[in-house]
């Protein structure tokens, strides 16, 4: 996790994700949403994703 005074939007998805696990699948839903449209990805990304989408319902 990011600390607070940093701007979350400088570090990538396998480097910081949403505090609230209870927000992971939100979080991985948008983040998948704006890689269809932008779809650059970064080393860690998507096994980073995978984990956090292994606990959505």
């Amino acid at each position: 996790m990011s600390p607070p005074h940093v701007d979350d939007a400088s570090y990538e998805t396998d480097q910081w994700s949403p505090p609230s696990h209870a927000y992971w699948c939100t979080y991985c839903r948008a983040w998948t949403h704006i890689k269809y449209v932008q779809p650059e990805r970064h080393p860690g990304e998507l096994d980073k994703l995978n984990v956090m989408l292994d606990t959505c319902d």
